[in-house]
């Protein structure tokens, strides 16, 4: 596999299935067979001893052989694998069938961004996103906006702008090969943010408490824009 383009969903099937299945089954297989040949060389005084060693020296080196060779075939799968997080894909390959992520690993890992590793996959396509708040204002070095009817606020992520309204600016991410969904990857991915575009014109604006309500972190408390730094 030369190019990201080029892989499929069966290859990334077969890829997860001879790295997390095959792969120990042949270290298993291995560590037998170097038994055999110590043994067999310990009592090498027995008749055949010096051909079961061979027999199974010579089994050895295929599978070191078989590995190498369907190892280099899979590499690109092992590489894009590692940017592969439970913000695209709700299930990970383990020794039989598929360990699935539950909800509060699914929650926490929509908040990360990993822009690098979904790129890289090569089966998604990447749009804007948008979605206008109400500015509240700046104090204590973080800007407040209502958010869905919560009272937020930001400790970065702000610049201002020449415009009429606040709103959160970012990108997600499609999936465009659909075959993909059929092993766990999501359709969407939640919003990565890159920045809160305040209109210039409130730039001196102050926040002041509304109804007593206490703001809470945008970071901590909603899993529809992701705004932890990148992780892979």
């Amino acid at each position: 596999m030369d190019t990201v383009k080029e892989i499929s969903a069966a290859y990334w099937r077969h890829g997860e299935l001879f790295f997390t299945t095959i792969v120990p089954i042949m270290m298993i297989a291995a560590g037998i067979l170097v038994m055999v040949v110590i043994f067999a060389l310990i009592y090498h005084y027995y008749r055949y001893s010096k051909q079961v060693a061979l027999l199974a020296g010579v089994l050895i080196v295929g599978l070191l052989g078989a590995y190498w060779g369907i190892a280099n075939y899979y590499q690109t799968f092992e590489t894009l694998n590692r940017g592969v997080m439970p913000n695209i894909r709700d299930r990970e390959k383990v020794f039989v069938g598929y360990k699935y992520y539950d909800d509060d690993t699914l929650a926490s890992f929509r908040r990360i961004q990993n822009r690098v590793g979904i790129e890289a996959l090569g089966i998604y396509e990447k749009e804007p996103a948008t979605e206008a708040v109400e500015y509240l204002g700046q104090a204590h070095d973080s800007f407040y906006f209502k958010f869905r009817g919560q009272i937020l606020y930001l400790r970065d992520h702000a610049t201002f702008a020449e415009q009429d309204a606040a709103e959160l600016v970012g990108v997600r991410y499609q999936l465009s090969r659909s075959e993909f969904a059929d092993i766990g990857f999501f359709q969407t991915t939640n919003d990565f943010l890159d920045e809160l575009v305040i209109p210039e014109k409130w730039q001196a604006r102050t926040y002041e408490s509304v109804d007593g309500v206490i703001p809470k972190s945008f970071t901590g408390n909603q899993s529809v824009w992701a705004t932890h730094a990148e992780e892979n």
